[in-house]
């Protein structure tokens, strides 16, 4: 269940970063943590994606973002990035990171699964995540 639910996520991180406009904006680094957030719930509502949540009773899942010169500094405060990485970075300056649990349901016949799902943008909220938890229906 969580590799489905780990290719949801690329579907929808490919999405973001290639079907956007190509205007100076980076996407999800500079879209609204409220943003991102619902549009995460919304793709796990998708017909598609709701599929792959039978069996499942509950599901947390934590996302992470931000410029990647904030991800996971060194001891000393460096960037954890080494000189071959840089033009890479400098194109695609976003880190996304992706925590997910999930329980499975003892009874099989239910209806919904329980979700938790905590979105933190390093430089926007980082001291304070966005939640939201839903039900998500898995029968139409």
């Amino acid at each position: 269940a969580a590799s489905h639910i780990s290719r949801m996520f690329e579907d929808w991180l490919q999405y973001k970063l290639y079907h956007q406009s190509y205007d100076e904006r980076l996407p999800i680094l500079e879209d609204s943590v409220e943003l991102v957030a619902e549009d995460i719930v919304n793709k796990l509502k998708s017909r598609n994606s709701v599929k792959g949540l039978t069996g499942l009773a509950r599901i947390f899942i934590k996302v992470r973002t931000g410029h990647v010169y904030t991800y996971h500094p060194l001891e000393d405060g460096q960037p954890l990035i080494t000189a071959d990485m840089e033009d890479f970075f400098q194109q695609f300056p976003l880190f996304v990171e992706i925590i997910i649990y999930t329980m499975p349901r003892e009874d099989q016949f239910a209806e919904d699964v329980q979700l938790l799902l905590n979105v933190e943008n390093i430089t926007v909220n980082s001291s304070d995540p966005y939640q939201i938890r839903q039900d998500i229906q898995l029968v139409a």
